[in-house]
């Protein structure tokens, strides 16, 4: 067998892996890798000609078919993926909610009903984020504990700053308002932002 072909064949197969979800990969590819080789060195044993070409044929579209599947399943790692995008809408989207807060909080509105106008008028993610909030709070009575189930979550270094401020204005008193606006300042020099409470009509009545 020709070693310098093998391994350009190798490397082809572990670029098209690439195709596959991160997640699936990580469990997957050296199995895979491993598989191929056998595969590889035993189509070495056929006579020339057809053995390797239909070798790649049906290598490439098994794995069409399996990178298609795996890329429309609802698997683990699928979600894992999943969550990590949203996190990182979210966090575009914080300087934004953080601002959206603290001209609420200056107008009036309670921690409870900020949270409240962003699940009614926030994109998604933040929107089911802030609905979920809210509803545990409902379940538990703990506003504290439903605030840390969205860390838990979300797993968003930015939005525990922001929890680490609330729960620090819970304890001690303070203007939360300020304290959001030092955290707002800072993410938008950090993160991509996503200006989505910009023409908010501040004027709205008050949620129930």
């Amino acid at each position: 067998m020709n070693e310098h072909v093998f391994r350009l064949s190798l490397r082809l197969y572990q670029w098209l892996l690439r195709a596959y979800p991160r997640g699936f990969r990580e469990l997957y590819e050296a199995d895979m890798l491993l598989d191929f080789e056998d595969m590889y060195r035993d189509i070495q044993q056929d006579p020339p000609g057809w053995g390797i070409v239909g070798f790649w044929m049906h290598t490439v579209l098994d794995l069409m078919v399996s990178i298609f599947n795996e890329r429309t399943r609802h698997t683990p790692y699928r979600q894992r993926e999943l969550k990590m995008t949203d996190t990182t809408a979210f966090n575009n989207q914080l300087a934004s909610t953080l601002d959206f807060w603290s001209r609420l909080l200056r107008g009036g509105y309670s921690v409870r009903q900020i949270i409240q106008l962003a699940a009614q008028n926030a994109p998604e993610p933040t929107a089911s984020q802030m609905q979920s909030i809210l509803d545990e709070a409902e379940a538990t009575g703990n506003l504290i504990d439903a605030l840390q189930g969205a860390q838990a979550r979300l797993n968003s270094p930015y939005y525990q700053k922001v929890l680490d401020v609330m729960l620090e204005q819970f304890k001690s008193g303070g203007n939360l308002a300020d304290r959001l606006d030092v955290l707002t300042s800072a993410f938008r020099g950090e993160i991509e932002v996503e200006d989505w409470a910009a023409n908010y009509d501040y004027n709205d009545g008050k949620p129930d």
